[in-house]
């Protein structure tokens, strides 16, 4: 009951920051402690749940463990980028994803496709401290969260963390207890 309680809080913090409907969120972790992935697959779906509809994207140049969270329903994200995004219908969720080059990722043109949506983009990258997907992607969020696992992250890497992603321009709206990576 706990956890439903977190989700729908955070739910609501979300959707208060996009003030609307629409938006892209990112979701990253500090480093390899915190299961980013469950994070961002669990708020996607409550906002689904809650009759919008979501679209989970996996944009990372390294294994975020998002796979093993979708039982093999996960749509190959570069196959998509070829065409317009979908458009998830309300209470409908839609899993991208896959590993992307640094290049494509830093890309404009991925920016502009996420924003393309027009509805929820929750936007998964891999862990702030084996990459710089996330610091490429900042242009493109609205909302910025951070996955630590509880207790385990360390308070000098979640400054790094937050102090990146201010200098690339967004402001973390907060910290989303994770559970570890297993």
């Amino acid at each position: 009951m706990k956890f439903e309680f977190e989700l729908a809080a955070l739910r609501a913090r979300v959707l208060a920051q996009l003030a609307g409907n629409a938006g892209v969120i990112l979701v990253a972790a500090p480093d390899s402690r915190a299961d980013a992935a469950a994070v961002a697959r669990h708020l996607a779906r409550s906002l689904a749940d809650s009759g919008r509809g979501a679209l989970l994207v996996e944009a990372a140049s390294a294994p975020t463990g998002l796979a093993g969270h979708c039982g093999g329903q996960l749509g190959s994200l570069a196959h998509a980028l070829e065409s317009e995004p979908p458009r998830p219908g309300p209470g409908e969720l839609e899993v991208l994803g896959g590993t992307l080059s640094p290049d494509r990722i830093a890309n404009p043109s991925l920016s502009a496709w996420l924003r393309g949506n027009g509805g929820l983009v929750v936007l998964l990258t891999a862990d702030l401290g084996l990459t710089a997907d996330a610091i490429a992607l900042c242009g493109a969020a609205d909302v910025a969260l951070l996955a630590v696992a509880d207790g385990m992250s360390r308070r000098n890497h979640l400054q790094a963390a937050v102090e990146d992603l201010r200098a690339a321009g967004r402001d973390p709206l907060g910290l989303v207890a994770a559970p570890p990576r297993p």
